[in-house]
């Protein structure tokens, strides 16, 4: 819905602001959405997403959880950054090579921490 209105208002008004602001609202969007699984339910999202497939202590989770929040806040504020302070095409290769990037590193990260609070199925079968 978001993509619509915004890509419609760069449309009619031939201004690309518009366009170039849809990634921020939508990390921070669900930033917004990763925060609030924290109140609803008994799991955050990143729990339902991965959770069936490894079992973590709770302040684990409530870490990944945060961090995606913080991530995703950084990310758009960065996105913001870029549009007001660099060129178009700057802000194109940013978009889809450096958000990419720095996505990829964030998960990296994420799955280091996480493989500190795995135990390996042979000696859970001990």
């Amino acid at each position: 819905m978001l993509i619509f209105v915004l890509g419609g208002a760069t449309l009619i008004s031939h201004n690309d602001m518009f366009i170039k602001w849809k990634p921020t609202a939508i990390y921070w969007v669900l930033a917004l959405f990763f925060y609030g699984s924290q109140f609803i339910g008994k799991q955050s999202v990143i729990q339902r997403l991965i959770g069936t497939k490894m079992v973590l202590p709770n302040d684990v989770w409530k870490r990944l959880n945060t961090s995606w929040i913080l991530f995703f806040l950084v990310v758009g504020a960065l996105n913001l950054f870029v549009i007001y302070n660099f060129s178009t095409n700057f802000w194109v290769n940013f978009k889809l090579f450096g958000v990419l990037g720095m996505t990829i590193l964030f998960g990296f990260l994420q799955s280091l921490y996480i493989s500190k609070y795995l135990v390996a199925d042979d000696a859970v079968k001990e």
